[in-house]
């Protein structure tokens, strides 16, 4: 007998006519190539193998109806739970002295700076109630810079309360009211003020630094437009303002005053010396008054840079970075517009888990933005950030949308298993066993990675060499409850796009080397690259880029794309809240807040993992 299409009047199944009629194909390289792919074929095969040996693209409700149904052991779940744990609690423990924020002496809290700030000013003669105040920490970049770059001694790292990290006070007879989007950490928040940002253009704006032990580094308040009459203006006693900068005014030398101050002035003073706590580092302290009030107060080491005619230079390995992420940035705007056009108009694109992945990241936006805005009582103002959110957040939810929709079709054609718990969850998969099982994996891989990151910091130190400059942390998230939501939203949102972008990159590797392995080396090595040049840490932390990369790799193949978006948000809790041991601390509240939901997260995925079984 000869077979033909129309089998199924003898009572063959049309599934299993279409399996014979493709072993018979004239082309050898449209039949199966093996076994496994012909029972595959067959009823009671897998349709997700069938699909793929028959070269068609698998539908997302097919692939979300892939793979395991049941959930994990209740001895493995337990294994991974607690490895978990454990390692989650050896980071909190390694994080005295591998994090910059455990390595300063945090002793007052924000409320408390900022009362300092305005005693500080009060006793400087500014005595005008503020309309509007803004506060926050940062990092000094400068000063880290120097001190890795002119310190190889092995206390380098000590005493850090000289420049590492300040608070920043702002103080304004206007709203202040700002427009940009700025990165705190690795957020990126809009309508925040900072210390520049609105402008110090407006009369009575004030702007005072502290390091963390409450001690004047910074000082600026901008004088009248418009002068009065002259008057008499005694000479300035500048006493209360080194003992602000906790200084003793006698040890130090006048000298020739050779920094501008940033506002006008009519009198300027200037002193040289050297901070207790770095003795053989030469300070200048540059100083301005206007009709006998301070307007300019600094303390300035070699390591202070003038902007005003100097820009932030960055170094090779970070514009490497920048390099690398616009060459991406534009390709996948052009790529994404062109593919996504062609997968819509063949009809491939999986509309409804793109557009319920946009508005999950709409609503991300939405939370960064309501909780990490510093509003302003003025409606034309409010009404303006507001549509420029609607069109930032709109703008990013759409390109998320359209990339989904160019990328996830040619995921789910050549490596649709790492796309199975993902579309189990866009379906609503939320008590989804596999949707628990990839969570509960990524959460130990992110713990696993931080503590590995944590003890790569000392391995320099195991060779005699100086110790690697403690990693940056949290500073934004030190103001309360509303900055840590907006950050965690704000890693809600990234974490989608760039797994799902590197994901389409290791399957655009797969199709062009042909090899698994193959691919899974270059796109190790092309991650590698990435996180070297972004992190600026010394050559030792290329292995560690490696490991990250790897595993990074072994994660999307076998756990999928789920996995490493969990990855992702647990790893930036660990690494952006403020964990702690001494529950003495003031911000020992916001670090058990962090150990919470790190908790929620992992409990939630370990009991969803187990598919209803019995936890024991």
């Amino acid at each position: 007998m000869r077979y033909s299409p129309g089998l199924s009047r003898f009572g063959i199944d049309p599934v299993v006519e279409k399996a014979i009629l493709r072993c018979l194909q004239k082309d050898p390289t449209l039949r199966p190539s093996s076994v496994r792919q012909v029972a595959a074929a067959f009823p009671g095969g897998d349709p997700l193998a069938a699909a793929l040996a028959a070269g068609e693209t698998p539908s997302p409700e097919m692939v979300a109806a892939a793979g395991e149904t049941e959930g994990l052991r209740p001895v493995v779940a337990w294994a991974v739970l607690a490895a978990t744990i454990v390692t989650v609690i050896a980071t909190i423990l390694l994080s005295a002295p591998t994090m910059l924020y455990r390595r300063v002496l945090l002793e007052k809290p924000p409320e408390a700076l900022a009362e300092r700030a305005r005693d500080i000013l009060l006793s400087a003669g500014y005595s005008e109630p503020p309309v509007d105040t803004a506060m926050g920490f940062y990092e000094g970049a400068d000063f880290l810079r120097y001190i890795r770059e002119h310190d190889q001694s092995k206390t380098r790292w000590d005493h850090l309360e000289t420049g590492a990290f300040v608070f920043w006070y702002r103080g304004s007879p206007r709203p202040l009211a700002s427009w940009l989007i700025y990165l705190y950490g690795d957020a990126h928040v809009s309508g925040a003020a900072t210390p520049y940002d609105p402008p110090l253009g407006v009369s009575g704006m004030t702007l005072v630094d502290l390091n963390p032990l409450g001690r004047l580094t910074y000082l600026v308040a901008v004088p009248p437009q418009v002068e009065k009459p002259a008057v008499w203006a005694p000479s300035l006693d500048w006493a209360p303002l080194f003992s602000a900068a906790g200084l003793d005014p006698s040890k130090w030398s006048p000298a020739q005053p050779a920094w501008t101050p940033p506002v006008y002035s009519d009198a300027r003073a200037a002193w040289t010396g050297s901070l207790a706590e770095r003795p053989n580092i030469p300070i200048r302290i540059e100083a301005a008054a206007y009709r006998g009030r301070p307007v300019y107060f600094e303390l300035i080491g070699p390591w202070t840079r003038p902007s005003r005619m100097q820009p932030y230079q960055m170094s090779a390995g970070e514009k490497a970075f920048f390099v690398l992420v616009f060459v991406f940035l534009v390709l996948s705007l052009v790529a994404g517009a062109i593919l996504a056009r062609r997968n819509l108009r063949l009809g491939r694109g999986d509309r409804q888990g793109a557009s319920r992945l946009a508005a999950f990241v709409f609503a991300a936006w939405a939370v960064s933005w309501v909780l990490g805005t510093h509003y302003v009582s003025n409606f034309a103002t409010e009404l303006g950030r507001f549509i420029d959110f609607l069109v930032w957040g709109s703008g990013y939810s759409y390109f998320t949308w359209l990339l989904y929709i160019a990328l996830e079709p040619y995921v789910r054609r050549r490596w649709p298993a790492t796309l199975i718990s993902w579309s189990r969850l866009l379906a609503g998969g939320v008590r989804d066993p596999l949707v628990g099982r990839d969570v509960l994996v990524g959460c130990l891989a992110a713990a696993s990675l931080h503590a590995v990151k944590q003890i790569w910091w000392f391995v320099p130190s195991w060779f005699g060499r100086p110790p690697t400059q403690p990693y940056s942390g949290p500073d934004w998230q030190f103001l309360g409850a509303h900055t840590i939501i907006a950050s965690i939203a704000d890693s809600l949102k990234q974490a989608p796009l760039f797994w799902l972008a590197a994901l389409f990159v290791l399957v655009l590797l797969r199709a062009l080397l042909r090899k698994e392995w193959a691919a899974t080396t270059a796109f190790v090595l092309l991650l590698t690259a990435l996180a070297s040049t972004y992190s600026g840490q010394p050559s030792e932390f290329v292995v560690y880029s490696l490991i990250f990369s790897g595993l990074a790799a072994f994660l999307l193949i076998r756990f999928g794309l789920l996995c490493l978006v969990a990855n992702w948000v647990f790893q930036y809790v660990l690494e952006n809240f403020p964990l702690t041991t001494q529950g003495s601390t003031w911000y020992a509240g916001i670090s058990l807040a962090g150990i919470l939901l790190m908790t929620a997260i992992a409990v939630y995925a370990f009991h969803t993992s187990l598919g209803g079984r019995p936890v024991f």
